[in-house]
């Protein structure tokens, strides 16, 4: 992919960029159960993203899928979502990593054989939940000891328990495994190139727009002749990379006010002083101006892609790793550690030292002795 110089302070560069019609062509055609969850294409590959889109319809009602497509056409239709993220390549240093996936989660097996561990002992508890995904809603409050009075989705709409339950287990989250049979690459750029030229990364998500476009109108016809489509349901990426690399946004955490009263949320109004970004009560006042506008004064390259007409800014969606395992979830159980030590929880003999340094080595402590005999 060729960026050209925007201006005399920039050079042109040539980036490497895996296309995500090729991408798909080459799984549809040789490694098609890494798309469908690990189901071979066919019926069942069909039913699933069949099941899927009615789910999703309650979730995204305007998506221009159920615009543009009828059922039988979106039983054909994969969703995928686009991710963007810097880490550290060779030698520590840092690069920009850009991918696609789908939503679907693979079995067991498949996550297993790409795995470094060829242990055979499979963690039982880990099946227990896993099975839990073919419950009804009616076991899972019995599971609970309580009764459900009303269902979590309309009457005679619920799925779960039908002739589809095998489906269910594909219908996991795609965080678990080897990222080489779930993530799917488009390009790598190191820091040091990135700083040649300010328009390589806008580029870029215009040209990936470009092809999601392809794969949502035209599709990609396998060895059969069948024409199989890709519908882009949500970018995901850090806060960084959604507000700043690919939004665009105006509204933003970085413009939260200390004096003033600014707008700082990209799907609301809050911060504002009729809509309080404090208000945690149960009906917020920000609720309702929620997706009145959008957050940005020139569109983003990915908004170019088939997403939908109104909710604009909903496709840019928080990353739950680095929304809660590397975000709020660290600090929340740090708190809860520094709790259970100044409550005394690890004081295991009246001689040891009391003072926190101490207490949270012995919490450290009994982190480890328990996962020894894990």
């Amino acid at each position: 992919m060729r960026v050209d110089a925007e201006d005399g302070d920039s050079s042109p560069v040539d980036i490497p960029f895996l296309k995500l019609t090729d991408f798909f062509r080459v799984l549809l055609n040789q490694h098609a159960r890494l798309l469908f969850g690990g189901l071979p294409k066919g019926q069942e590959a069909e039913t699933l993203c069949d099941t899927f889109w009615q789910r999703f319809q309650y979730y995204h009602p305007d998506h221009m899928v159920y615009e543009q497509y009828s059922r039988e056409d979106r039983r054909r239709i994969l969703p995928i979502c686009f991710h963007g993220d810097k880490g550290r390549g060779y030698q520590k240093s840092p690069v920009f990593v850009f991918d696609w996936e789908t939503v679907f989660a693979l079995p067991e097996k498949f996550r297993r054989a790409g795995s470094k561990s060829k242990r055979e002992v499979v963690d039982q508890k880990k099946k227990v939940y896993a099975g839990r995904l073919t419950w009804t809603c009616s076991q899972r409050a019995a599971d609970c000891g309580k009764h459900c009075p009303e269902p979590a989705v309309p009457e005679g709409h619920c799925t779960v328990g039908s002739a589809e339950t095998p489906l269910l287990e594909a219908m996991g989250h795609n965080g678990k495994g080897n990222s080489l049979f779930s993530r799917y690459l488009v390009a790598v750029i190191p820091k040091k190139v990135l700083s040649q030229n300010d328009a390589i990364v806008p580029t870029l998500l215009a040209e990936v727009a470009q092809n999601l476009q392809s794969l949502f109108l035209d599709g990609i016809k396998d060895r059969d002749g069948i024409t199989y489509r890709a519908a882009f349901i949500g970018c995901k990426g850090d806060f960084e990379f959604l507000h700043l690399d690919a939004g665009y946004f105006d509204r933003t955490y970085l413009n939260e006010g200390r004096v003033n009263n600014l707008l700082m949320c990209p799907e609301c109004w809050a911060g504002h002083k009729d809509f309080p970004a404090t208000d945690m009560s149960d009906r917020p006042k920000w609720v309702d101006s929620m997706y009145k506008d959008d957050p940005w004064s020139s569109e983003p390259p990915l908004n170019l892609a088939p997403y939908a007409r109104s909710r604009k800014a909903s496709l840019y969606k928080r990353d739950c790793f680095h929304m809660i395992k590397y975000g709020f979830a660290r600090d929340l159980c740090g708190s809860i550690l520094f709790l259970l030590s100044w409550l005394g929880c690890f004081d295991f003999d009246q001689a040891e030292s009391k003072s926190i340094d101490s207490r949270l080595d012995r919490a450290h402590g009994s982190l480890g002795f328990s996962a020894c005999g894990a």
